[in-house]
């Protein structure tokens, strides 16, 4: 979306147009450095207790889990890219470990039929990406 807005110059131009173009690709994929580099970190956190069949010594304690918590709940400008999108896993994840730094405790409740798991399953999703499991 964002190199939709760049011109980038024609073969055989100036190399001052191309720098230029260089600089605010740049500085584009500097703009959210630290939300990129918290994604990778979760992620890896969250596949490690997904391999360890979700064991909960595996989920984030302390300063990591409100860092994490805060990092689901960023928001982004209207109308502004987000660089990588947090994912069910990384939902899940940070869910978990709230609910376990809380005794197990949850928010909400949801009753549904077996026939409808697919509906819970997607209402859940999403409410996860809020911190509501």
């Amino acid at each position: 979306m964002y190199l939709n807005t760049f011109e980038f110059p024609k073969f055989g131009k100036s190399i001052a147009s191309l720098e230029s173009v260089v600089e605010r690709l740049t500085s584009v994929l500097e703009r959210h450095k630290e939300y990129v580099h918290q994604h990778t970190e979760i992620l890896a956190d969250a596949l490690t207790w997904q391999r360890n069949q979700k064991a909960n010594h595996y989920l984030l304690v302390g300063k990591e889990r409100i860092t994490a918590e805060e990092w689901l709940l960023t928001k982004f400008k209207a109308g502004e890219q987000v660089p990588c999108q947090p994912t069910d896993l990384q939902c899940e994840f940070i869910c978990e470990s709230r609910k376990n730094a809380e005794n197990s405790m949850t928010d909400g409740f949801i009753c549904y039929e077996v026939s409808e798991k697919d509906i819970r399953d997607k209402v859940v999703c999403s409410l996860s990406r809020y911190e509501m499991p």
